[in-house]
């Protein structure tokens, strides 16, 4: 899979997990912010919950596939689409 970031909108970035547990070696734990929603992308389409998703917030990104992709798209009240189609958060689009 291919995707160009267009525009990376405000405050976006890829996020796993983070690395927990580490605090006491001066690691910080980082990770998605919205664990539910990384997980729940994660599971969507059929990643290990561990991988990275593009966590964003405020203005959204604008991204462009160059050849099909499996995505999903969760957490908070947005609004997405693409040339042909509304996208709807939590829910399977090819």
């Amino acid at each position: 899979m291919s995707i160009i970031i267009e525009n990376s909108g405000l405050f976006s970035s890829f996020q796993d997990f983070g690395r927990k547990g580490y605090e006491h070696e001066g690691v910080i734990p980082s990770g998605a912010l919205d664990e539910l929603a990384h997980e729940i992308a994660n599971r969507l389409v059929a990643n290990d919950k561990n991988e990275a998703t593009l966590e964003m917030t405020q203005k959204m990104a604008t991204i462009r596939f160059t050849e099909p992709a499996l995505i999903a798209l969760t957490g908070g009240n947005f609004k997405a689409e693409t040339e042909h189609m509304k996208i709807y958060p939590n829910k399977l689009y090819l």
